[in-house]
């Protein structure tokens, strides 16, 4: 297997690698001073930062998306409730789904963005399937050329993912409802209607 999966215990492998890669060049023995956004912070403010941003790193981590949609739902019940966001780790509970929302925010995004990075993201699934059917590994979801389908892929994941988790970031931010999720549904409606046009791969 790759190095770098074995290295992690293939547990979130690219997020550890990266907050690994950033914290080697600001902290560690390779330290780079021009880098160090934390030169002017004390010894227990660059503990408190660095754990803050592992967890918001290793949080984007896709496997994690339903069980913390989940949490943030029975977040937004204490917010409902007399007792609201009781501690500092309800907060960065909060924090972190923003962060994670944001990361998969291209489905979220006016046109022609959400398409421009559709195709971005589908070019790298691509890549990685090559390299995949390479190895004789079985191929991850979406990540096979010829059998995905550009506008259904699309559609599967604003349906499963984005809407579902969108709505719940609209309850903690009103904003999100007025503004970004009739973006999210006039970019589903046009997804549907590239596959029923079948100008996109013709697979389904």
């Amino acid at each position: 297997g790759h190095w770098e999966a074995l290295r992690y215990n293939d547990i979130a492998v690219l997020e550890n690698m990266h907050v690994s890669e950033a914290f080697s060049r600001t902290l560690g023995n390779n330290r780079q001073a021009k880098l160090d956004i934390m030169s002017g912070l004390k010894k227990e403010q660059v503990a408190i930062f660095r754990k803050m941003v592992i967890n918001g790193v290793l949080r984007t981590d896709m496997t994690r998306h339903f069980s913390d949609t989940n949490s943030m739902k029975g977040l937004l019940l204490s917010l409902c409730s007399d007792k609201g966001l009781e501690t500092k780790e309800s907060y960065a509970e909060v924090l972190f789904f923003i962060l994670h929302m944001a990361d998969i925010s291209n489905p979220a995004k006016p046109a022609p963005l959400f398409i421009d990075w559709a195709d971005r993201c589908l070019v790298e699934f691509f890549e990685q399937g090559d390299e995949e059917k390479a190895m004789g590994l079985p191929v991850s979801p979406l990540c096979d050329r010829d059998t995905t389908c550009r506008p259904g892929s699309q559609i599967g994941f604003i349906e499963f993912i984005i809407q579902p988790s969108y709505e719940v970031l609209g309850e903690l931010i009103p904003r999100v409802q007025d503004e970004v999720m009739p973006i999210i549904d006039k970019n589903l409606d046009y997804w549907k209607k590239e596959k029923i046009a079948g100008s996109g791969s013709g697979k389904t």
